[in-house]
């Protein structure tokens, strides 16, 4: 009830200034007003868009804006049309669009204003629907892109100071402008064009170094001829920051304010009112919560903003696909990385600043609900018949289809192509991609890069902040784990098997420069500094870079592509054709395939005929890439997929975007909650910005939901890192993980928790609930999960053998004893026997309760072609650990000569259990029976007249060591490599498991 008469206050005291206004400068406050006038009913053009008092004038008549954003280059150019006449058709009048420099200027000096970068003929096109346009050049736009828009190459200057009068930064607007700014001016209003507005920068009173920079802005674009009405955006708080004498102020809302309106009024006096961004959500993050804004609040405030006479612009309208590396990044927290795909639909299919259409240009029922308001709004002015308001058909929609799988049938290790890129740089330090003298001196914008260096003993390495933004680290080709702004220390193994100095490996993927904030003349990628084993820097680096340009990806490398018999690991590249008929036809990609989890692709990028479709991951929310039918060419078509980590070797495509369930703002799913990782605090927490519980049921969907504050950041995120309060060091502690509570069955005392239960509650709450789930795992791993967990939910008492004491989490204990290496952060405990008090002894994991559901698999018995298949089954079946014997007498068939290929790959099948999410026994021998030929000992032992088997006779133990020699310096650096992948080792006679103390 207060929220409401706090808003109903604040709108009285709108409609009384309005009123004021009105009265004291005789604008029309009748029906004429609302008319929005398109280019085809104003006769001169050339009077432009004109403030007059709080109206605007288009050709001297009252108009007000009804603008929709459209990025050009966020969508084939082949669409441009479809989409500005499904703009017009919705009852616009206006498009807005943003220049981004860092794409039209991608090297210092070398422009692109071609294909899908054509702004003077996506301007003129504008124009030919009907359509005004306002323009956004910047040179900063934001608009979630890389560095905000900028280019990266004004990086290589070490005392660069982005969005200032900075001698460096001004040199290279004035550059960019004079190639910009002459494509535009014929097209101004003046000019009979459809430009009405240029938007100055963008929400610069946020940022605000330089007091004389927009004065500078201003300047440059007047004197290289912009005539037409120019104007600033930002936020309320922001709009004397950004000001600037004699250009109108405009704001970036989402919803009416009374303050701001105030503000607005004080320094500018009467003026009309454009809301040139008013946005219904915020960005999507790789591994974060979606959220978006309830449309039916979306539109009371856009019926009230007409109601007011406010102009205003959709952002996004469409928003289209991040193609490429083309999205930025946000400061939350840790960094939160842009999704590929910008133009998402509303709730259900997940809404990303509610456009009112869809990825691919399809109608949301938001759209129709959009048209008939604007129709109910607008009408015809005095001075023009009704026949002249009209609008153009509505577009129908472009069908979409389900190609046939494309089976990836070749791939190319990255180390295998290495020798095929340009010449590495050798360095005796990191150097950043920005500063390398790639591409005529202007650096490496985006992609990965790739740091080698030689190093003689393994220990802690540690990046100290410097590794931008992920780095995957190798010893020679042997994967040992990730470096990224949480995680900044590593253990490097030696392996036992290599003499002298190894190849230590940094592969680091650049996930966006910050799009806006104060820190973005820090944003460089790569490693920015110095990296550390055992607290001394790393020296002599080569370092190649990897932009995965089209003329690589397209380059003819048939001597190095091999067939992909098996799922081999990355990095990698996967090569498959796509055959389609006369008529391509959009569709989806879909990584994450409708099959067992593991068959999924994990992390990468998509290349079709060379063309970059984006970045995809696992960890979601999106989990389908958008590929325009357009960029299809009848008959075959070349799919290339760069893998980081595991591969599907199937390319599967679907007719329907999957991008992940949205959070409505305001309110999450009751079950969401946060769980610290940390063994002593196990502490379960409601995701809340105070760790409060507020909960209250729906009555109209029954359904309990906590509420949170308008704004709302999760306090769990994985991408946000935040970290549990259990510990005064913060930099010491773990963030939260978040997850889902998932009910074994409803019970009275579930349905009735009430509000105010806070941390150390009762026994009662939570009674009825089971386990956790890991948010950002694939959606079918967790419904596969808690289908097993509700199966042994009626036994949880007799396993787990006494009750838990977790606030909020009964029954934790036995929730952890089954999960699988996939859910595990920190393996480094390794398993552990405990004693028990009053009970038997039992197994701990991670400093949980671990119950080993284990099945035997002999690899030396299944064709290597079918060992995923058979992990695949393993798992699914709900087992969480693969036991596997190694057999001598195949692996050492005569005295001296060794074995480990092929079906004998030992590696290769432990590698695969783990990517399957399994844990392992291995049954090493020297005997393991196993119904064996001589229980698989070789049968050259007995060459020996005096040979006695399995006991210390010193001709059998010699040939056990020398034999353990070679199994064992492959599989014991695999165990700290792998965070103690293996469980331990069974000795012959299968009665004790022996747990190493300290890991590699």
């Amino acid at each position: 009830m207060q929220t409401l008469l706090v808003r109903l206050v604040a709108l009285l005291g709108l409609m009384s200034r309005l009123l004021e206004t009105s009265a004291l400068t005789g604008a029309p406050w009748g029906r004429a007003s609302r008319v929005f006038l398109s280019p085809s009913q104003v006769k001169d053009r050339r009077l432009g868009l004109k403030v007059k008092d709080s109206n605007f004038t288009l050709g001297g008549f009252p108009s007000l804006i009804l603008a929709g954003t459209i990025h050009y280059f966020r969508v084939p150019k082949e669409y441009w049309r479809d989409r500005l006449l499904k703009l017009k058709a919705c009852g616009f009048n206006t498009v807005t669009t943003h220049v981004p420099w860092n794409l039209h200027e991608p090297r210092r000096g070398q422009f692109q204003f071609t294909g899908n970068l054509d702004l003077a003929v996506f301007i003129s096109m504008a124009l030919e629907v009907d359509l005004w346009v306002i323009l956004c050049p910047g040179p900063y736009i934001g608009s979630d892109l890389d560095l905000g828009g900028l280019p990266s190459w004004l990086l290589r200057d070490p005392k660069m100071k982005l969005r200032t009068t900075y001698k460096g930064f001004t040199k290279a607007v004035n550059h960019y402008f004079d190639e910009l700014i002459p494509r535009i001016v014929s097209l101004q209003v003046q000019e009979d064009g459809p430009i009405i507005a240029v938007q100055l920068e963008n929400e610069y009173g946020s940022y605000h170094m330089d007091k004389k920079y927009m004065p500078y802005v201003k300047k440059a674009l007047v004197t290289r001829g912009v005539k037409t009405l120019l104007m600033t955006a930002d936020t309320g708080q922001d709009l004397t920051g950004g000001h600037v004498k004699n250009v109108l102020a405009t704001l970036h809302l989402r919803s009416i304010n009374k303050a701001t309106y105030e503000t607005l009024s004080s320094f500018q006096g009467p003026s009309p009112v454009l809301m040139t961004v008013y946005t219904a959500s915020a960005p999507d993050g790789w591994g974060a919560l979606r959220h978006s804004l309830d449309p039916h609040l979306v539109m009371r405030d856009a019926r009230e903003m007409l109601a007011f006479r406010f102009s205003l612009n959709f952002y996004m309208f469409h928003g289209g696909t991040n193609f490429g590396f083309m999205g930025g990044s946000a400061p939350l927290h840790n960094y939160l990385s842009t999704v590929t795909s910008y133009g998402k639909s509303w709730p259900p299919a997940a809404a990303y600043y509610g456009a009112l259409l869809t990825e691919d240009g399809d109608y949301t029922p938001e759209y129709v609900t959009f048209q008939e308001l604007f129709r109910s709004v607008t009408v015809p002015s005095h001075n023009l018949s009704p026949n002249e308001v009209h609008r153009p058909p509505q577009p129908e929609s472009r069908p979409r289809v389900v190609y046939k799988p494309v089976a990836a049938t070749y791939y190319m290790s990255l180390w295998d192509a290495l020798p095929y890129l340009d010449e590495p740089t050798l360095s005796a330090k990191p150097v950043s991609m920005e500063k390398l003298s790639v591409n005529q001196g202007s650096g490496q914008s985006s992609g990965y890069i790739l740091y080698e260096t030689a190093i003689s003993s393994g220990g802690l390495l540690t990046s100290r902040g410097h590794v931008q933004d992920r780095g995957q680290v190798f010893l020679d080709n042997l994967y040992i784990g990730v470096l990224d702004h949480a995680s900044t220390e590593l253990t490097i193994p030696r392996r036992s098997d290599y003499e002298g100095s190894q190849m230590l490996r940094i592969l680091v993927e650049n996930q966006g420069r910050l799009a806006y904030g104060p820190d973005i003349n820090k944003e460089r990628k790569g490693l920015t500094g110095d990296i550390y084993l055992n607290k001394s820097p790393l020296r002599k680096f080569k370092i190649y870079s990897l932009e995965m340009k089209p003329k690589f990806i397209q380059r003819d490398l048939p001597n190095i592509w091999k067939p992909a018999l098996f799922q081999p690991r990355g990095p990698a590249f996967f090569l498959g054709l796509l055959r389609v008929g006369d008529h391509p036809r959009d569709t989806f990609i879909k990584m994450q395939a409708s099959m067992p989890i593991s068959a999924d692709w994990t992390k990468g990028v998509i290349f079709i005929n060379g063309q970059n479709l984006g970045r995809y991951w696992n960890i979601g929310p999106q989990e389908t890439l958008y590929l325009p039918g357009p960029w299809l060419q009848p008959g075959a078509n070349e799919i290339v997929v760069f893998e980081e980590w595991k591969s599907a070797l199937v390319i599967q495509f679907t007719d329907s975007p999957q991008l992940g369930s949205p959070v409505p703002r305001g309110t999450i799913p009751q079950n969401v909650v946060a769980v610290c990782p940390r063994a002593e605090c196990q502490a379960v927490l409601p995701a809340t910005e105070d760790g409060l519980r507020h909960l209250h049921t729906d009555p109209q969907t029954s359904t309990e939901v906590l509420t949170v504050t308008e704004g709302w950041t999760p306090k769990a995120s994985l991408a946000h890192g935040t970290h549990c309060l259990c510990s005064d060091d913060l930099s010491g502690s773990l963030p939260l993980r978040l997850g889902l509570w998932i009910p074994a069955q409803r019970t009275p005392e579930s349905a009735a928790l009430g509000s105010g239960q806070q941390r150390g509650g009762g026994s009662s709450v939570g009674r009825g609930l089971l386990g956790l789930a890991v948010m950002g795992s694939p959606p079918r791993f967790r419904t596969e999960l808690q289908k097993y967990m509700q199966i042994m939910a009626t036994n949880t008492s007799s396993l787990s053998g006494r009750a838990s004491t977790v606030p909020f989490f009964p029954a934790v204990r036995f929730n952890w004893s089954h999960l699988t290496p996939l859910e595990l952060k920190d393996r480094s405990v390794g398993l552990q026997a405990e004693e028990g008090v009053g009970r038997n002894p039992y197994f701990t994991l991670e400093g949980h309760e671990f119950l080993i559901f284990g099945g035997s698999i002999h690899y030396f018995r299944v064709p290597r072609e079918y060992w995923r298949d058979r992990l695949l089954k393993l798992r699914a079946c709900g087992f969480n650990t693969v036991t596997t014997y190694v057999p001598w007498n195949l692996h050492e068939p005569e005295s001296g000569k060794f074995d480990f290929s092929g079906n004998l790959d030992l590696e290769a099948f432990v590698l695969l259990a783990a990517e399957v999410g399994l844990w392992v026994i291995l049954r090493p021998g020297p005997y393991v029976c196993s119904e064996l030929d001589l229980g698989g000992l070789p049968s050259w032992l007995l060459q020996d007249s005096g040979m006695r088997l399995r006991t210390t006779y010193k001709g059998f133990t010699d040939a056990v060591d020398l034999y353990f020699d070679h199994l064992m310096s492959r599989v014991v650096p695999l165990q700290g490599v792998l965070d103690n992948l293996y469980i331990g080792v069974l000795d012959h006679a299968s009665t004790e498991l022996t747990i190493p103390e300290k890991r590699m």
